[in-house]
C-alpha cells in the first residue's frame, strides 16, 4: 500500500487544507488514505486548547514550522512598526502624524462600511484629536474606537459590554436571544468568561489574540457588532502585551472586510474539524497583509532625517528590508491563482447575518517558504485579469505580491498598454517620488516581468511585457 507521507506534508506545511479541499485535488479514490496520513502527521504537532465548541467538545490546533513562520513574520512586522512609533513619536514628525491619520481614517471608514455604522467626514477628521472624548458629539463607532484606544485598565466583562454599549448609542446591552451563530445563545456568557480568562494567561500573545477574535466571530454574543467588539478587543489585548497601540495602525479592519469570505471559510473548516489552525492561519495572513501595507505607507518618511539616528532605523526596518536575508527567509508570498473578485452585491461580512453560509469566492492563499531572494513572474499571474478595471488589477497585484507598494500596483494597473512606451518621468509624476526612488521602484516592476527595458532613438523606455 502506498505511503502518502509526502502528500500529508504538502497539505499541512505548504498549504493547510481540509479534507474536502484535498479531495477536490486528489479525487475520491485516494482521499481516505491521504487524509489518514495527514491526520497522523498533524498529530505530532497537535496541541490541546481550553476553548470548546458549543457542544462541549474541545478544539485543538497545530503549531508546525509553517505556522511558526507566520507568527515570526507577524512579530517581526509588529516589532518594526513599534520601533518606528517609538522613534518618530518623540519627534512629533508631521509626515508621520499624517500617515497615522490616513491609516486610522481608513480603519474607521471600513469599520463603518463593514458594520453599517454611520461615519461622517467629521469623524475621520477627529480620529486622532486627543481633545475629543467619548462624551463629545461624535458617532457611536468613533466613541467605541476612542474608548478602546485610551482604556488603561485590564480587560473585563464590564469593558467588553461598554464597547458594545457605545456602538449601540449607549443603549442597554444584553446577550443575544436569537439562535444565529452557535445553537445555544445561553452559552454566550461562557464564551465571554473564557475571553476574560484567556487574556490573563501567559502564552504567545498572537495566538491568544486569534483565539479572542475567533470566539466573537463564532459565538456572536451580542445582537449587533459582535465581530467589531472582538476586533477592538484583540487590539487592546496586544497593546497590553507589549505592542503599544500599533495594532490600531495595522489596517486589520480594512483587510477583515475585504477577506470576509476567507474568514467564513476558516470558521466553517474549524467547526467541522475542531481544528483551530484553519482560523489561526487566516487571522495571521490578514495581519501580515495589513501590516505590510501599513509599513509601505511609512516608506514615505524615508530620507527625512539625514542627521538623525532615526534615518538608519527606518532604512533598516523598511527601505532595505528586501536586502536583508534574515528577514527575507521569514517573508510570506501569497500566490492567489484562482481568485475571482466577488460581484459588488455580495453579502457584506456582517455577523448580524448568518456567518456560516457558503461562499461564492474561490479565493485561495498559499504559503510558500522561501530561502533565497527570488522574484515571481507576475505577468503570468496577472495577465488573465488585465481586462478588469484598474482598481481590481491593482488589488490583485498586491495580493499576488505584497512586497510591491500600492503605488507600483496602481501605476501598472493604469499603465499597461502594450502599444505605449513609459519613462522614469512618467513614474515620477505618478508617484511623487524622487527620480532615484522612481528608478528603483520601476526597475522592481521589471524584475517581476511586468515591463521590459528597451531603447528607442537611444532613449531608455519601458514597455509592457505581453509575451
Amino acid at each position: 500500500m502506498k505511503n502518502y507521507i509526502e502528500e500529508a506534508i504538502k497539505y499541512t506545511d505548504e498549504e493547510y487544507l481540509s479534507k474536502k479541499e484535498i479531495e477536490k485535488i486528489v479525487g475520491s479514490s485516494k482521499i481516505d488514505a491521504i487524509w489518514n496520513e495527514t491526520v497522523k502527521y498533524r498529530e505530532s504537532y497537535k496541541k490541546a486548547c481550553k476553548l470548546t465548541r458549543s457542544d462541549g467538545i474541545p478544539f485543538s490546533y497545530t503549531i508546525n514550522d509553517s505556522i511558526n513562520e507566520y507568527i515570526d513574520v507577524v512579530n517581526d512586522n509588529l516589532d518594526t512598526l513599534k520601533d518606528i512609533f517609538n522613534n518618530l513619536e518623540k519627534l512629533n514628525d508631521l509626515k508621520f502624524n499624517e500617515i497615522k491619520k490616513d491609516i486610522i481614517s481608513n480603519e474607521v471608514y471600513y469599520g463603518g462600511k463593514h458594520y453599517k455604522l454611520n461615519v461622517t467626514v467629521k469623524d475621520i477628521r477627529l480620529v486622532l484629536d486627543s481633545s475629543i472624548g467619548i462624551n463629545n458629539d461624535i458617532t457611536s463607532l468613533l466613541k467605541a474606537y476612542k474608548y478602546v484606544l485610551n482604556y488603561e485598565s485590564s480587560i473585563s466583562k464590564e469593558f467588553i459590554f461598554n464597547i458594545e454599549k457605545l456602538l449601540n448609542n449607549n443603549m442597554d446591552v444584553n446577550y443575544r436571544s436569537n439562535t444565529i451563530g452557535i445553537s445555544n445563545p445561553y452559552k454566550c456568557e461562557e464564551y465571554i468568561d473564557y475571553v476574560v480568562d484567556v487574556c490573563k494567561e501567559k502564552t504567545n500573545p498572537i495566538l491568544v489574540a486569534s483565539l479572542i477574535h475567533f470566539v466573537f466571530l463564532y459565538s456572536i454574543p451580542f445582537d449587533k457588532y459582535s465581530s467589531y467588539v472582538g476586533t477592538l478587543l484583540t487590539f487592546k489585548y496586544l497593546k497590553d502585551n507589549g505592542y503599544n497601540n500599533v495594532l490600531f495602525y495595522s489596517l486589520f479592519i480594512k483587510n477583515l472586510y475585504q477577506r470576509s469570505d476567507d474568514f467564513k471559510k476558516a470558521i466553517s473548516n474549524t467547526l467541522d474539524s475542531l481544528d483551530f489552525t484553519y482560523y489561526l492561519i487566516t487571522y495571521l495572513q490578514t495581519l501580515i497583509i495589513g501590516l505590510d501595507e501599513a509599513l509601505d505607507k511609512f516608506k514615505l518618511i524615508k530620507g527625512t532625517y539625514n542627521q538623525n539616528k532615526v534615518e538608519e532605523e527606518i532604512k533598516l526596518n523598511i527601505e532595505n528590508i528586501d536586502d536583508i536575508e534574515e528577514k527575507e527567509e521569514k517573508r510570506v508570498s501569497y500566490l492567489d491563482k484562482d481568485y475571482q473578485k466577488p460581484v459588488n452585491n455580495r453579502p457584506e461580512f456582517d455577523f448580524i447575518d448568518d456567518p456560516f453560509t457558503s461562499s461564492s469566492s474561490k479565493s485561495k492563499i498559499r504559503l510558500k517558504k522561501e530561502t533565497t531572494i527570488t522574484k515571481i513572474d507576475l505577468y503570468k499571474q496577472i495577465k488573465k485579469y488585465l481586462s478588469k478595471n484598474n482598481y481590481d488589477i491593482a488589488t490583485k497585484l498586491l495580493e499576488l505580491e505584497p512586497k510591491l507598494t500600492k503605488t507600483q500596483c496602481y501605476f501598472y494597473a493604469s499603465n499597461h498598454d502594450s502599444n505605449s512606451n513609459y519613462t522614469i518621468n512618467d513614474y515620477k509624476r505618478f508617484s511623487n517620488l524622487t527620480y532615484e526612488e522612481s528608478i528603483k521602484e520601476f526597475n522592481e516592476l521589471v524584475s517581476y516581468n511586468l515591463y521590459n527595458i528597451t531603447y528607442i532613438d537611444n532613449k531608455l523606455v519601458y514597455k509592457v511585457n505581453n509575451a
